[in-house]
């Protein structure tokens, strides 16, 4: 009931004179998400764990869906794809399958956005691989890093 509530309070016309204040502090809130993550985050990141879990919540029931489904669809859209490389949105697990295919090999990456996204840690795994196992799991590695401070959402214009 809260989070349905709360959920309404995420819909706001600017400068609507009938819009009360907390509409727009959820407002504000969505759009530092979807602009400023990585501020977001470290702020999160520096909650005790009672409010962390209220904010957790709150994201992942009112924000997040409509993040992955904008970081989704701008990953589509995309108009500089390369040829080889293949990409798949599984919207409901809201994880992402990248298969890049040079000569006969090829390499998978499967990124998974975290229920809380953009404040939780986006989880990225090497499916099949073309080089050794730890040049695999350094390019694992670089890409979680990149992933996790990245400056803004994609989707959100």
């Amino acid at each position: 009931m809260v989070t349905k509530h709360f959920a309404l309070l995420f819909s706001v016309r600017p400068l609507d004179p009938n819009t009360k204040l907390e509409r727009y502090a959820c407002h504000l809130y969505a759009q530092t998400l979807r602009h400023l993550p990585v501020i977001l985050r470290r702020w999160f990141n520096g909650l005790n764990h009672r409010y962390s879990t209220i904010v957790s919540k709150i994201t992942a029931n009112s924000v997040s869906g409509l993040l992955c489904q904008e970081e989704f669809q701008a990953l589509l859209e995309r108009k500089d794809r390369q040829d080889n490389m293949q990409i798949k949105v599984h919207s409901a697990l809201r994880q992402v399958m990248a298969v890049y295919s040079i000569d006969e090999a090829k390499v998978e990456l499967h990124i998974t956005l975290p229920s809380n996204f953009p404040l939780g840690a986006v989880t990225v795994e090497g499916g099949k691989q073309i080089g050794g196992r730890l040049q695999s799991r350094q390019v694992v590695m670089q890409l979680s890093i990149f992933l996790t401070h990245q400056v803004k959402c994609n989707g959100g214009n």
